[in-house]
């Protein structure tokens, strides 16, 4: 008797020991499909976002033509309004030097500011030692 209780005992470990190595293989594909899906709606999250970028692109842009066409239309009201003390061509060729002249001074602004923040990024980058010096970018943006 005592054998045949052990043999019980033992085909009851065995059917424990398959049971817990099917849980396993559940677990397992259970895991791969929960990545997959994961994945999944990371990517669907990605295109959605992406729509949303376009459209908002899209609206930017037209906002754009339409402001440049205001200012157009603000710079020709300007030069007729000087076109009534001077001749038309004076008054043009007035508005013309003075948005030209601050185009010019904004436009040297801004190359100024970049070229500053370009340095300013590679310093930071050789201090915290995250790119060899041999890596950093050279200052190829003239004037120094």
């Amino acid at each position: 008797m005592p054998s045949q209780r052990i043999r019980g005992e033992v085909e009851s470990i065995n059917r424990i020991e398959e049971s817990m190595g099917a849980l396993f293989g559940q677990l397992a594909r259970h895991s791969s499909m929960l990545v997959r899906d994961e994945i999944a709606l990371a990517r669907e999250e990605m295109r959605d976002k992406i729509r949303q970028s376009k459209v908002a692109a899209l609206i930017m842009a037209i906002s754009t033509i339409l402001s440049v066409g205001a200012v157009m239309s603000l710079i020709a009201a300007v030069i007729l309004a000087l076109a009534t003390v001077l001749t038309a061509w004076q008054a043009a060729l007035i508005v013309g030097l003075i948005l030209m002249v601050s185009g010019g001074v904004t436009g040297y602004l801004g190359w100024e500011k970049l070229r500053g923040d370009i340095a300013t990024n590679r310093d930071r980058l050789a201090v915290s030692g995250a790119v060899p010096p041999s890596e950093l970018p050279s200052n190829s943006m003239g004037g120094e």
